[in-house]
Parts: structure tokens; sequence; C-alpha cells
């Protein structure tokens, strides 16, 4: 009998150091953020830009839109030398930032996780994403439970 799951998000959380060198540079912050989220070659990168649009207009207590990030996106390329990347690939890592939980689809527009009132308040948004691992943690703790208690066929 096959069983069907249904994957309601996927992490990849990684332990980086977090020197005062990374700490004195916003790129250098927003590379290690996306270190840590499981994301490789961030530099100069589409979910860099993506990570640094939506993190800007979190501190000026805006949502932005697809369009916005994807315009962004592509005028930093071009600035770079680049060829602007294309919608698709822009909508795929913007998917893989959103499910990390820090933001979320709000209507066409893409918002923090919480609610941002000062600019200090944007760690909170590290916190929903947290607090869903915890309901994976008891999951799994629930399951390794009924686990230790079935004998294998």
């Amino acid at each position: 009998r096959q069983v069907m799951y249904n994957i309601r998000a996927e992490w990849i959380i990684r332990e980086v150091e977090l020197s005062k060198h990374i700490l004195s540079r916003k790129q250098s912050i927003i590379e290690w953020i996306l270190y840590s989220l499981g994301f490789n070659n961030v530099k100069s990168s589409i979910p860099f830009f993506i990570m640094e649009v939506l993190l800007d207009n979190t501190l000026k207590k805006r949502c932005v839109s697809f369009e916005d990030i994807y315009l962004y996106v592509s005028k930093k390329y071009v600035v770079l030398g680049r060829k602007p990347p294309t919608e698709e690939a822009v909508r795929y890592h913007l998917r893989k930032i959103l499910n990390t939980g820090m933001f979320f689809r709000n209507g066409r527009k893409i918002c923090a996780s919480t609610d941002i009132k000062n600019p200090e308040d944007i760690t909170t948004i590290v916190d929903s994403m947290f607090n869903r691992m915890e309901s994976v943690k008891q999951a799994m703790k629930h399951a390794l439970y009924y686990y230790s208690r079935l004998k294998y066929p």
C-alpha cells in the first residue's frame, strides 16, 4: 500500500559562524542568512537580490509585489552587466524564500511574516519560521513513539 505524503514546507538549516566581519556589511548579512537557510552561490544572485528587496521593504513596513521584485532583480543584473533572469527563475527562488516562513504571500503582495512596528522588530520574522519547526518536532516525537510500539510484519 502506497502512502501519499503532503509536504507543507521544506527547510535546510545550516549552523554558519556569525563573525564580526559578517555583521559589518548588509551584503554579508544577507549572504549569511541565505547560506544559513541552505542556499548556495548566493553572492550577487537571484536569491540575494530577492532577500535584499524583501528585507529593505520590511524595514519600511511595506509589502512588495512580484513585479516589483522582478524589476529590482533585473535592474541589479543589468548594473552588473549580466542578462536579466527570466521571470520563471525569479519565481522559483522567491518560492524557496517563501518556504522558509520568513515572508508570506498576501494576495499579490509579499510581506514579512509578522507585523513590524519598528526596525528592531525585524528579528521577529525568524520566530514564525522556527515556530513552524516546533510542529515538525512534535510530529517527529509522535511518530517515533508509535514506531517504538509497533512490531514489524
